[in-house]
């Protein structure tokens, strides 16, 4: 297991076959930047053409979306060079609606899908098709 974040906000392993698997353990500004902070490190990593597959896995508390804009937003202008990314998220009840609406709007060359957070395994199998 790799672990690249404070393990307290952020729980990061590289699973079999190349899933980075992200789990933010609270809904706060502290765990977002915990997470960029690892994230920064798998994408900078990432080479060649096959997609960086990511299992993010959403517990506690909604994602402050104000925050989580500014950060993404941040990240990603400093990364203009981006890999096909395809996610996989893993959620809480409705905590999704508004994460999945902002994902839209960022136009990222990503395939994305959500899951409950029951459907792990539907959620690995879609990342490896």
């Amino acid at each position: 297991m790799n672990v690249i974040a404070p393990m307290s906000l952020c729980r990061y392993t590289l699973l079999e076959q190349g899933i980075h698997h992200f789990v933010l353990l609270e809904g706060s500004k502290e765990a977002l930047e915990a997470f960029f902070e690892s994230y920064a490190v798998v994408y900078a990593a990432h080479t060649g053409s096959d997609p960086l597959r990511v299992l993010m896995e959403l517990r506690g508390d909604a994602l402050p979306a104000a925050e989580f804009r500014r950060q993404s937003a941040d990240f990603f202008s400093r990364h203009p060079q981006r890999p096909l990314l395809r996610v996989a998220y893993l959620y809480d009840g409705g905590k999704v609606s508004m994460l999945r609406t902002f994902l839209e709007l960022l136009r990222l060359p990503a395939q994305r899908r959500f899951f409950s957070r029951y459907e792990q395994k539907q959620a690995l199998d879609w990342l490896l098709e």
